[in-house]
């Protein structure tokens, strides 16, 4: 590809990027697939922030976890022609991480290694202040496990 037209590509909308990912991983790839395949985008890292950003004040207390939690699992449960919405799984494992990190309260149901491992997963892919409440909920989950 000519290096001058690199110049005048537009970057893709979120519908756009969703579309490619389900052409990419196929229409059985899991949520966290889809998360991860996001992150690993050019602007996963400000991607990311700004999901999470965006549900701070939501989590502030254990209530606000739970509800965040049910409607981002509202939203993988039905998922679009694109497939799952990679954001609503990144604010599923964000209510867990803050709801265990922070408030000391497992608020999940699925098995705690699954969980446990897509927080550290994810948290590959996050600035530091994000990973290191995803690793500190990963590793309260993997301790609680016996």
């Amino acid at each position: 590809m000519d290096p001058d037209a690199m110049d005048t590509v537009q970057p893709m909308s979120p519908a756009q990027a969703s579309q490619l990912l389900s052409a990419v991983l196929g229409r059985h790839a899991t949520p966290l697939d889809r998360l991860l395949a996001r992150c690993a985008a050019l602007d996963g890292t400000s991607w990311t922030s700004e999901v999470l950003r965006s549900h701070e004040s939501e989590t502030e207390s254990v209530e606000g976890c739970r509800g965040l939690k049910d409607r981002a699992k509202a939203l993988i449960a039905e998922p679009s022609e694109e497939g799952h919405d990679p954001a609503a799984f990144l604010s599923y494992l964000y209510s867990i991480a803050v709801a265990c990190d922070t408030h000391g309260v497992m608020i999940s149901t699925a098995a705690p290694e699954e969980v446990a491992r897509g927080l550290a997963s994810a948290a590959l892919h996050l600035d530091t202040t994000w990973r290191e409440i995803f690793l500190r909920a990963a590793a309260r989950i993997r301790s609680q496990v016996v």
